[in-house]
């Protein structure tokens, strides 16, 4: 992809609603508010590339965002990653509520797991921690 590209790209992109990080990890409407934003973001790549497995992966996170059980249950994990003490933590057993909508899209539900690390990652690296 050209350099161009990328700049279209990335003038696409929502980048005042990616900068606006959480501010109470714990509430799940703004953490959801914020996963949704940055699932737009991602959509904006996944659109251009030619591989199914992003468009696959982003299905997945946006149906777990979309049904109340796994929803709880992922922004539970988030917030166990986001607060663990050491800074990191890893999950590596998923909610049954992720898993079945994983199985219903087709998708590891681990690479759901490891694109919600990513995004509490990005919060704590650029965020303000309270």
């Amino acid at each position: 992809m050209s350099l161009l590209k990328i700049l279209f790209l990335l003038r696409a992109l929502p980048i005042s609603e990616l900068l606006r990080l959480p501010k109470d990890i714990k509430n799940s409407e703004e953490v959801g508010d914020y996963l949704t934003h940055v699932l737009e973001a991602l959509c904006v790549f996944a659109e251009k590339t030619d591989t199914t497995v992003d468009n696959r992966a982003l299905a997945a996170v946006e149906a777990v965002l979309n049904d109340d059980e796994a929803w709880k249950a992922i922004h539970g994990v988030f917030v166990v990653l986001f607060l663990a003490k050491d800074g990191y933590r890893s999950i590596s057993v998923c909610p049954p509520a992720v898993a079945r909508i994983a199985a219903d899209v087709g998708f590891n539900p681990l690479i759901i797991l490891s694109i919600i690390q990513a995004v509490v990652t990005f919060i704590r690296l650029f965020g303000k921690e309270e």
